[in-house]
């Protein structure tokens, strides 16, 4: 049954990657997307709450916090990385987002404090080739004629993206480092209350800066954001737990699986094109997660 979390996983990973698309295609309002987003994942946990019968309150106080203090950053991090989106390729975008782990590994070994292994390290180095070969792909294409070629702007975008993405993982590993048990209550905890922060956040950004593309669009693609975010985190949990999957099996397959779904069908129904050193990227980025994977 364990498999059947991690297929399950991935699925709703690639299916993140494409919703993102959707919004920043259909021209919903990136600004709301963050506060749609949280409300429809609160409205999952909550639902789960109540249907497995747990009391939230009895979770660790750490959660509460440090999930607060993330959905914080998470909120701002949703429109930037769509701004970066609307600029570039799926593939090589959200390639580069999921690397963004080799940052939050870099920091996890200065605190809480881990020992690196050669898996790590490996990955850690081919992420490095990975981002770099990435950007100059795009770099690159910038500057042809292609109809396809990236936008002004994306770099920037992307570079911001990278760094509250690693920012939002580590969070999560300080709530992991900080509980008394691996009972599922924590997560649930973490959730409900990085969420509550992006729904309050997004809404203070959405009210007091100028607002484009459609709030209509957001509520409609929104959804779909938010319910991949909670089904994707859950199976994984699921897999851990009652699936009884070893860590070093699932976390390679769904940090290397869900890229290599995106990029795949990124080609195949967008048509994207990336130059010949996006390849060799986007090969040395899917090893560099594998590796990191296996290392967490």
């Amino acid at each position: 049954m364990g498999y059947v979390y991690i297929a399950a996983a991935i699925a709703c990973w690639t299916g993140l990657a494409f919703a993102y698309r959707w919004a920043d295609r259909s021209g919903a309002s990136r600004l709301l997307m963050s506060p749609v987003i949280g409300c429809v994942v609160i409205a999952w946990v909550g639902l789960f709450l109540l249907v497995r019968g747990i009391d939230v309150t009895e979770a660790h106080a750490s959660q509460f916090i440090i999930g607060g203090v993330i959905g914080v950053v998470f909120a701002v991090l949703i429109p930037i990385f769509l701004a970066a989106l609307g600029r570039g390729d799926l593939s090589i975008t959200w390639m580069v987002l999921q690397l963004s782990f080799a940052l939050t590994s870099t920091t996890i070994l200065i605190y809480p404090g881990e020992t690196p292994t050669a898996a790590g390290v490996t990955g850690l180095i081919f992420a490095a080739g990975a981002i770099a070969l990435l950007g100059y792909d795009m770099r690159v294409r910038h500057r042809t004629n292609h109809p396809r070629r990236p936008k002004h702007g994306w770099g920037f975008f992307m570079t911001l993206a990278y760094v509250m993405n690693s920012a939002t993982q580590y969070g999560f590993k300080l709530a992991t480092h900080f509980r008394p048990d691996t009972r599922v209550v924590h997560d649930l905890a973490y959730m409900l209350s990085l969420y509550t922060a992006v729904v309050a956040m997004g809404t203070v950004l959405a009210l007091s800066l100028a607002r484009r593309g459609s709030a209509a669009r957001a509520c409609m693609t929104g959804p779909a954001v938010g319910t991949c975010l909670f089904l994707g985190g859950l199976c994984v949990l699921q897999a851990l737990s009652a699936g009884g999957v070893p860590g070093h099996v699932l976390f390679p397959a769904t940090a290397g699986g869900g890229t290599i779904l995106v990029v795949l069908l990124s080609v195949v129904f967008l048509k994207e094109q990336p130059g010949r050193f996006g390849w060799v990227g986007l090969l040395l980025g899917t090893t560099a997660l594998m590796l990191l994977g296996l290392a967490a």
